[in-house]
């Protein structure tokens, strides 16, 4: 139920995605980047102008009066411009250009890298160059750290340094007293993200309507309309309002969660006098100039005792943020979070860093820094377990988090906790598959961005449409291709006591309102569709009803008790009497939920493997994947999540990686260079959800649903599984991801 409301569009190709939701006529932006990984540019706009149909050119000097603002719509360090004259990274964007046709936009590119100069600047292109001078001068943290005299002058490349759980202090001095200790190093490599829709944006001036009107990727475009706004009230634009259009989004598992293309779309279209302009990214912009996941290092150091239960652990993550900050402290601050929800057992602390480098920058990915987290804990865990001569099951049970425990990243206490029930499961399932040597991860995703205080809030419309009798959902939330709309439809249906007659796409339609426009939701993220803004929908549908119910009972003089409102039949009846629903009118009701609750979903993961002793090459022979999603709302949907997201973790375990040149350029361009999987060899998956809570369990802070989040769940534990199941296959164990073959075999050799 619920597979027509998008499919069909996106099968046959309808689906309108901001390339295509741009209309037309329209002048075909580009932009300009830098080469080099630190210079000083000058771009020559003159020159730029003068190209055959070239109509607009920008760069710094056009945009000089814009003020700096954070690529993290959320909110972080203003860092950014929409074009830099100092390029930090090879892709620094350094200006663009509009021309009246793809062909001449092409034919103008091809010259466009003649008129852009660049003088070199010293460079910083690895992490661990950045904290040896860190350690060689350790200034104050600023935002200076990221202009190029701090970079000369040696200033912080620290831009983010925080605490979660324990203090240093009380770690070490639990640690200290502990009959054991191990500490483990695991080391990632950055790798571009992978999603195959490009990167687009447009934007026009709409005179008649005084705003601007955008069209972004944005997985938050109520978030970043906000964002434009501010920046073209700021820079004194005509228009200072912007109304962001909706259109569907391609995947961006998180890489989508940033502001993009937009600025430098309304820089061109004001350049142009107010001209509609789409701007498109090239597949080797998005490859080797947009976004990472994050490279970089965590070490976890445990203190446990000769029953392997843990007494005190520290995390330490350092992830390489690039030049600018965007969403990396925030990653590397939930990858100490998940360190640290993992086992809260015992003392527990973690502390996290963002880098600066010159090389590609960090951005937002599914996991949101758990992938990196998730592989050095589980790994560091199965090591101790191999030295104890623990079953890796075993081990985890005795630590792992149950419910009431206190929460070490916000001090409350952790509810509606069942990870021992994923293990056991887990158990379960792989007794009766026979599985060998699996390799097993635990694993723990939030349902909200929420924390004490810190409430995740959405809000949802439904109204009676009387003209079609369908009830339309209003959300700013785009589609993104993970079936959120289909969900909702479930969900309004549901609550409205429809869907048991007809399919819920031919009762409900999804629309997407422009995100200037109320109901207001943040957009798609942390895996808060099924638990935050499905739970604003059905509380918009629970009202619609009830509004319905109401009118209907005016409308047959009866009172509101003793109508049947029957959305299947399109009628609500009371006294032997009817009424259709759209002889009522227009019935519209907004819904809002909020939440301080995290809803902290666990589950478990196990991996069996083959590796060719001859050439290091590893195959992932089968994949089962229990997780606690809580009321599961829709089964096949959920399950799709699940593969989809362990298929991605195979290729963060063995393949995908971005490899730096000496000029800390990106040498892979595309999909033939990046090995993102493909269907040629993929695992067989099994995936297992628990049954819905019982009435007993503490479930407090639940979503309205009963739902959580297995989006980013789903991919967390896999490359922790994979690398565990490869050193039960091997006797070795790799500490560097991927685990590509040459490692694997280099590991292999070091054994003999």
């Amino acid at each position: 139920m619920g597979r027509g409301i998008d499919g069909a569009a996106k099968a046959s190709g309808q689906a309108p995605y901001v390339a295509d939701a741009v209309g037309r006529p329209a002048l075909y932006g580009a932009v300009l980047t830098c080469r080099g990984p630190h210079s000083e540019v000058r771009v020559d706009l003159a020159g730029l102008r003068a190209l055959p149909g070239v109509v607009a050119a920008v760069d710094h000097t056009t945009t000089a009066h814009w003020p700096a603002y954070s690529t993290n719509p959320h909110g972080g360090r203003a860092d950014t411009r929409v074009f830099t004259s100092v390029g930090r990274f090879p892709g620094d964007l350094v200006g663009a250009i509009a021309a009246t046709s793809r062909a001449s936009l092409h034919r103008a590119l091809a010259r466009a890298g003649e008129l852009v100069h660049e003088r070199p600047l010293p460079a910083v292109l690895s992490p661990a160059e950045a904290l040896a001078l860190e350690a060689l001068s350790p200034a104050a943290l600023s935002p200076a750290a990221l202009s190029p005299e701090a970079l000369r002058a040696g200033e912080s490349r620290v831009i983010a340094d925080a605490r979660v759980g324990a203090g240093l202090d009380e770690v070490r001095a639990a640690l200290a007293a502990s009959p054991r200790v191990h500490t483990s190093t695991a080391v990632f490599d950055p790798a571009p993200h992978g999603f195959l829709e490009r990167l687009a944006a447009g934007a026009e001036l709409d005179p008649a309507a005084g705003h601007w009107r955008v069209w972004s990727p944005s997985q938050c475009p109520a978030l970043v309309r906000a964002v434009l706004a501010g920046l073209t009230g700021l820079a004194g634009l005509a228009g200072r309002d912007v109304v962001v259009e909706p259109a569907f989004l391609g995947g961006g598992f998180g890489g989508k969660e940033e502001i993009t293309l937009e600025p430098a779309a309304i820089a061109l279209s004001a350049a142009a006098g107010g001209a509609r302009v789409l701007v498109e990214a090239s597949r080797r912009h998005m490859t080797g100039g947009y976004r990472s996941r994050h490279g970089g290092w965590i070490t976890v150091t445990t203190g446990y005792d000769d029953d392997g239960r843990f007494l005190a652990r520290e995390a330490d993550v350092v992830f390489e943020a690039g030049p600018y900050d965007g969403h990396s402290s925030t990653v590397a601050g939930n990858a100490a979070a998940v360190a640290g929800r993992l086992y809260p057992r015992g003392t527990v602390g973690a502390r996290a860093r963002a880098v600066v480098t010159n090389r590609l920058p960090g951005g937002a990915f599914r996991g949101y820094g758990a992938i990196q987290a998730t592989y050095a804990v589980e790994t560091h865990v199965d090591a101790i377990a191999a030295a104890l001569g623990m079953d890796p099951v075993e081990i985890r049970r005795r630590n792992v988090a149950r419910d009431g425990d206190t929460d070490p990243v916000t001090g409350a206490a952790m509810r509606g906790i069942r990870a021992i029930e994923c293990l056991d499961l887990l158990s379960t399932r792989l007794r009766e598959s026979r599985a060998r040597h699996p390799g097993v991860a635990l694993l723990v995703s939030t349902s909200a961005a929420a924390g004490p205080g810190e409430p995740d809030a959405a809000e949802a419309a439904c109204r009676l449409d009387p003209a079609t009798g369908q009830v339309v959902v209003e959300t700013t939330v785009a589609e993104a291709g993970q079936g959120t709309y289909p969900l909702l439809a479930r969900i309004a249906a549901r609550s409205l006591g429809a869907g048991a007659a007809s399919p819920a796409e031919s009762l409900i339609r999804i629309e997407h309102v422009a995100a200037a426009r109320s109901p207001h939701d943040p957009g798609m993220f942390g895996s808060r569709g099924a638990n935050v803004t499905a739970s604003a929908v059905a509380s918009a549908a629970a009202g619609l009803r009830g509004a319905v119910a109401e009118m209907s009972a005016k409308a047959l003089s009866v009172s509101g008790g003793e109508v049947d409102v029957d959305f299947d039949a399109g009628l609500a009846r009371a006294g032997g009497r009817e009424v259709k629903l759209g002889d009522l009118g227009a019935i519209r009701v907004t819904g809002r939920y909020s939440t301080e609750d995290p809803g902290l979903a666990f589950g478990a993961q196990a991996a069996e493997v083959d590796c060719d002793a001859r050439t290091g090459h590893v195959r992932v022979r089968r994949v089962t994947a229990v997780h606690d999603a809580g009321v599961v709302l829709d089964a096949d949907g959920a399950r799709a999540q699940v593969i989809g997201g362990v298929v991605q973790a195979v290729g963060a375990a063995l393949s995908e990686v971005a490899t730096f040149g000496e000029d800390g350029a990106v040498s892979e361009a595309g999909f033939v260079s990046h090995l993102v999987p493909t269907s040629v060899g993929l695992p067989d998956v099994e995936v297992e959800f628990l049954p819905p809570p019982s009435p007993e369990h503490d479930s407090r802070g639940q979503a309205a649903t009963g739902a959580k989040g297995v989006g980013e769940a789903a991919i967390m534990g896999g490359a922790a599984a994979i690398a565990n199941a490869v050193a039960l296959v091997t006797g070795v164990r790799g500490r560097e991801l991927p685990l590509t073959p040459e490692r694997v075999l280099r590991a292999l050799e070091g054994r003999c």
